[in-house]
């Protein structure tokens, strides 16, 4: 059996499979944006950890070291945004080249503090390594939330509604146009899309506000993808998720980059990577004024997308209330074409 037999999901199954021995002070280990630990009678402590290697996640050659420093701090932070919490404490791991100039090291460590600051997020300690042929950034991240504002993406149930904020398939644009520098990028919206996929934005403060919400029964941040994520949320409360194409919230880029490619810009908004929106369920009776609240307090738009029904960890599609077949796609570290 080869790693791309097991898949991303199934080795991580593998390498942890017995290890949820259920100590006291753990109330999530694996399975979830962040591990969640007991720590006093108030708050939980959020752990969560992500590694951006060169030549996976990004490249010299198409983005400057502060949006690699930006970048790999984004995606934890939209852990910590998807459990609800406030991003306290980093840890950096850096393993290079050591023939790579300083100054670019210096630069990733400017955009690591850059995306930090707005959360008053202190790096405290990391690690350093000589790494022969490429640059690997690991950051760990602590965070903290109110046990009563905690966030899962086990706790969803049928007859809620499923909502994303802000729009899809903008990063996915983005790789597109990272690939094919010929694209001119003198329309602006093509230009959001290059920005997203670079410098993600993560919604820390829009998953606070689902915390302190009512009604909030799930959520997870889009990082895989739309289909794979949606799946996470399926698969971890056992239930089923539909999921309507003609509501999906496809970014302006996405479907401009869809229009010159010839192809459907659903694919982007639903099997396209690194939104980090955030995806969640709520009971319907509170998802008005989840909307509103969102609304008011970030100005990020939400978008009811889809439902939740009994089931067994699917996901379903549908468009104009007909079904759809289940698009492939979402980011598999380890699936060939993944």
């Amino acid at each position: 059996m080869k790693l791309s037999d097991l898949g991303e999901w199934g080795l991580i199954h593998r390498l942890t499979s017995g290890l949820d021995r259920g100590g006291a002070g753990v109330i999530r280990g694996v399975g979830d944006d962040a591990a969640v630990l007991k720590m006093n009678r108030d708050l939980l402590v959020l752990a969560t950890c992500d590694a951006q290697i060169e030549g996976v996640h990004f490249t010299f050659a198409t983005a400057a070291p502060e949006q690699i420093g930006q970048r790999a701090a984004a995606v934890n932070l939209s852990d910590i945004a998807a459990m609800g919490g406030t991003p306290t404490y980093a840890l950096v791991s850096l393993s290079t080249p050591e023939t790579l100039a300083p100054e670019k090291l210096d630069g990733i460590y400017a955009g690591l503090v850059r995306a930090f600051d707005p959360w008053k997020v202190e790096i405290v300690g990391g690690n350093t390594a000589r790494m022969p042929e490429r640059t690997i950034i690991d950051v760990t991240l602590l965070g903290q939330v109110r046990e009563d504002h905690l966030l899962l993406r086990n706790t969803a149930e049928p007859g809620d509604f499923i909502c994303v904020t802000g729009d899809l398939g903008r990063a996915a644009a983005g790789l597109v146009l990272a690939e094919k520098p010929d694209v001119s990028l003198g329309n602006p919206a093509l230009e959001q899309a290059m920005v997203a996929h670079q410098t993600p934005t993560p919604r820390v403060r829009e998953g606070m506000v689902l915390g302190r919400s009512r009604g909030v029964t799930g959520c997870i941040d889009i990082s895989d993808g739309l289909v794979s994520d949606a799946g996470h949320i399926a698969k971890e409360s056992r239930v089923a998720v539909a999921i309507d194409l003609g509501r999906l919230p496809i970014s302006l880029a996405a479907q401009q980059v869809a229009d010159v490619l010839g192809v459907d810009a659903a694919r982007f908004a639903a099997a396209g990577g690194e939104d980090f929106e955030l995806l969640f369920s709520v009971r319907p009776e509170n998802v008005d004024e989840i909307i509103a609240a969102i609304g008011r307090e970030t100005g990020t738009a939400v978008t009811v997308i889809g439902h939740i029904d009994p089931g067994d960890g699917g996901v379903t599609f549908e468009r104009q209330g007909q079904p759809v077949a289940l698009l492939a796609g979402g980011f598999d570290h380890f699936k060939r074409g993944g």
